[in-house]
């Protein structure tokens, strides 16, 4: 029961007792009067008699009116009070000092309402506080509840370790990963996670030093087969900021190594395919520089034989000169023939990688399109400054890439007037970060602003399809990336292209 109710119950109660006493104040003279007749046997049969008791029975009535009167309306004014009270109005009293009753309980009446104002509003505060904290904790059931059901239901194993590697809980992607139910795994050693010979599990205090760890690992499942995985662990906190366990997070990498070898051995065919299309179309140029050759040294070799027949015994010095050009011609071949092999041969992954020369990889490439450029009237300039510093590369690759642009350059100048000079330009340099930059550049009809974000797309050619497969910038950008650098179209206006190579320094 509020306090406003206890009033309102008081207030009527009060109201009661004094209906009484009013009653009592109109009745009492009557009574008295009627008393002291009887006792002193005065007579009322006369009319004079009946007068005087009327008389003192309103004299005594009327005195007890202003009484009741003076004693109601405090009472009344008090009533009012309570009312106003009781519907929540809270107005302090006039303090009346007619009486020492009522100005007491007026002053009570006033510290009531006084406390009551100061609890009701102190009950409201709580109240809104209480709301608000209700809400959050509403708020923060229903977030841990939507973080639990992920954690449940999330397709990546996670497992929380206590401080001495003891599993306290995983999830059931984590259990169904390594062939285990969830409850098999809870209080067993992270350990049986790992396959024998992997050593031991991160300890609590590396993991305190380091502040979180990923990596690719190897892990073991209940039958005892091993498969790659992902692990991301980190230190799991209490709210004084104390550690106390550590959450590991792990994915399953077999399928994604399967795709990446797919990937992989996709990415070399193509490499292949796209190598021996090079050399498919210059297998005739080849060709006929091996024949040239290999017609120089037949003629050489057939004028020493007719000398000798006609009894023509040639000079120490001729037969010298004779002998050296066949031995050049003879290494040329040889060259040539080796570089074919080397080139069309299948490469996968990085383990070719070491320190080259890249002015080696293009004399290389040189040394296969050559003759092609001469026929074509196209001559060749070549620098690189002495402090040119070596990379670290699969030369074949690198030669690869050189072979592509210097195809492209051959062809956009093939077509060129004659009587204007074309140039095949292969320019190298330093970079202050200790990397290098080459620059094949070609006096050709350039490349039209429209295609040039197409260029290095897949399957995109401006050839003839005997010509080309729209695979050659693609692949070499491709393996320029797969050493770290990048190749680039560099802005030209009119005639002319050049394509810039960078590598990075070696580390």
């Amino acid at each position: 029961m509020t306090i406003p109710e206890k009033l309102s119950i008081e207030g009527k109660g009060l109201r009661n007792k004094l209906t009484v006493i009013a009653s009592l104040l109109f009745l009492l003279p009557s009574f008295v009067i009627l008393y002291i007749l009887y006792k002193e046997n005065i007579s009322l049969r006369s009319d004079n008699s009946y007068l005087v008791l009327i008389g003192l029975t309103l004299v005594l009535a009327f005195a007890g009116l202003i009484i009741l009167r003076k004693v109601f309306s405090e009472f009344i004014l008090l009533s009012g009070y309570m009312k106003k009270a009781e519907a929540g109005e809270m107005y302090m009293m006039e303090v009346q000092k007619s009486t020492a009753e009522l100005h007491d309980i007026s002053v009570s009446f006033n510290n009531l309402m006084r406390k009551l104002e100061a609890t009701t509003k102190r009950l409201e505060d709580q109240t809104s506080e209480l709301k608000e904290e209700t809400i959050k904790r509403k708020r923060a059931e229903e977030g841990l509840l939507l973080m639990v059901k992920a954690v449940e239901n999330t397709k990546t194993g996670i497992t929380f370790a206590d401080r001495d590697n003891v599993i306290r809980y995983t999830n059931p992607a984590e259990a169904k990963m390594h062939g285990y139910a969830q409850e098999e795994l809870i209080g067993k050693s992270v350990r049986i996670f790992s396959p024998p010979g992997m050593g031991r599990p991160i300890e609590f205090e590396d993991m305190n030093a380091i502040k979180g760890w990923a990596r690719e690992s190897l892990n073991i499942k209940k039958d005892g087969s091993i498969f790659p995985v992902y692990l991301m662990s980190d230190l799991v906190k209490n709210d004084d900021g104390e550690p106390i366990g550590i959450v590991t997070i792990c994915e399953d990498m077999t399928e994604s190594k399967r795709v990446q070898k797919e990937l992989e051995e996709a990415y070399a065919h193509v490499f292949h395919t796209g190598r021996l299309s090079q050399l498919g179309e210059m297998a005739m140029g080849i060709a006929r520089e091996i024949n040239l050759l290999l017609n120089s040294i037949s003629r050489t070799n057939h004028s020493m034989l007719v000398d000798t027949k006609d009894g023509k015994i040639p000079s120490l010095p001729v037969v010298e000169r004779s002998l050296n050009k066949i031995d050049n011609q003879i290494a040329r071949v040889k060259d040539i023939i080796e570089h074919l092999r080397v080139f069309s041969r299948k490469e996968t992954g990085g383990s070719h990688f070491h320190l080259i020369d890249v002015a080696d990889s293009v004399k290389g490439a040189l040394l296969l399109i050559e003759e092609q450029l001469k026929v074509r009237d196209i001559g060749v300039e070549m620098h690189f400054p002495p402090d040119f510093p070596d990379v670290l590369a699969n030369p074949s690759w690198i030669e690869q890439v050189f072979l592509n642009l210097m195809t492209n350059a051959r062809d956009a100048m093939e077509n060129q007037p004659r009587n204007e000079k074309q140039v095949l330009s292969i320019r190298g340099r330093k970079n202050p970060d200790g990397g290098v930059t080459i620059d094949v550049s070609d006096t050709g009809s350039g490349i039209p602003r429209e295609i040039r974000d197409k260029i290095f797309d897949s399957f995109f050619t401006t050839k003839e399809p005997d010509r080309g497969t729209g695979l050659g910038l693609a692949i070499s950008r491709g393996i320029i990336k797969e050493h770290g650098g990048d190749l680039t179209l560099e802005p030209h206006e009119g005639n002319g292209t050049t394509f810039r190579i960078t590598l990075p320094p070696v580390e």
